[in-house]
């Protein structure tokens, strides 16, 4: 019986030994390529579709569509762009096996929903007020969209992606930043006021769970490790946090730079990207399920701080622009006073390894 167990524990030991372990590496990553982007005034979130090669980048007045591959403009959405004032256009969710995409916009709120190959509008979907962050849950083929742009909203409402019909607005205890959902279920949302993490059950509607992530305060850009069950949330005091999406506990935290914003996680090799107003790329690593290093900060520009990240060539995208000091007033068409970047200053930023 010694010999047995003997022999279980050095089977066990050796197999433990060829489990992959993730170690952090000085990095690689550096500004590839710089791409004008002229038709460009102001921007919210980037979608890149990995498997269809193409990037989404929300405009003033539609969505802009670029090949990945030869850094050129495939068209817009709408065609011609039908949506009006500046900063209205948030951001795109991507439902391939659908062959739909869908647009969150603030006025009226509601979302777009767009044909993935023709571009051209398939149905519009009314949201509550307010209408901000957009994301597509595969488990139950439902969209989600986090109202927050209007003073007292503060939900996310559900929509059936094959219908487009609105199912619910489902109340958040705050402010709701951005989210990303694990594919079985739960959809993990920011709350960005109250400086913790909500988790949506995406089947029966309803929020299931809050947690506190201090240190974190005003967490912004969240992303996930699946395979895991890990969390990477930026926050606005430059940190960032890897939380366990099980129990909500805070394991790690590495820093980041000033105005910091979007998250990103590449799965083939446990970089974690958080892209930083100030002009910074900071690229961290998670070692182990409870270990975050840092790795780098890399110069971009000034402003650019979202991004999106592309699984096939491990690139991150960012756009960045010149604007003025001074803000322009608030308006019925610009409501928070969103600048528009000065002509000819926009540009995609490419950083890879």
């Amino acid at each position: 019986m010694k010999k047995f167990f003997l022999l279980l524990g050095c089977l066990i030991a050796a197999l433990a030994f060829t489990l992959p372990v993730r170690t952090a590496a000085a990095s690689a990553y550096h500004v590839v390529r710089e791409i004008p982007m002229p038709d460009i005034e102001g921007w919210d979130y980037l979608t890149i579709d990995s498997d269809a090669r193409r990037l989404y980048i929300s405009n003033n007045s539609g969505i802009v569509v670029v090949d990945i591959d030869t850094l050129r403009q495939v068209g817009t959405v709408p065609q011609p762009p039908s949506f009006k004032g500046v900063g209205l256009v948030h951001g795109v969710a991507v439902a391939t096996p659908l062959e739909r995409g869908f647009i969150s916009h603030e006025q009226p709120p509601s979302v777009y929903v767009f044909d993935l190959k023709s571009l051209s509008k398939v149905a519009v979907t009314a949201t509550d007020r307010g209408t901000d962050a957009v994301v597509y849950d595969a488990f139950t083929r439902r969209v989600f969209t986090l109202n927050s742009k209007q003073p007292g909203v503060h939900d996310a409402t559900a929509i059936d992606g094959v219908s487009g019909q609105a199912l619910a607005n489902i109340p958040l205890p705050g402010t709701p930043e951005f989210a990303v959902t694990d594919g079985a279920g739960s959809l993990y949302v920011n709350i960005a006021s109250r400086n913790a993490l909500g988790r949506i059950d995406t089947q029966a509607l309803k929020l299931t769970k809050t947690w506190r992530l201090a240190p974190c305060k005003e967490p912004g850009g969240l992303a996930m490790d699946v395979a895991r069950r890990r969390l990477f949330a930026t926050c606005d005091n430059q940190i960032m946090v890897m939380v366990d999406a099980d129990t909500g506990k805070v394991l790690s935290k590495v820093p980041t730079g000033e105005g910091t914003d979007a998250a990103a996680f590449d799965p083939a090799t446990g970089n974690v990207f958080a892209s930083n107003g100030e002009g910074t790329l900071t690229i961290a690593h998670e070692d182990s399920r409870d270990k975050l290093s840092l790795i780098d900060n890399i110069k971009t520009a000034s402003g650019a701080r979202t991004m999106a990240f592309d699984t096939a060539t491990h690139q991150v995208f960012l756009l960045a622009g010149e604007f003025s000091a001074t803000p322009p007033p608030r308006s019925p068409e610009n409501p928070h006073g969103y600048p528009k970047a000065k002509p000819g200053t926009v540009k995609l930023i490419i950083v890879g390894p």
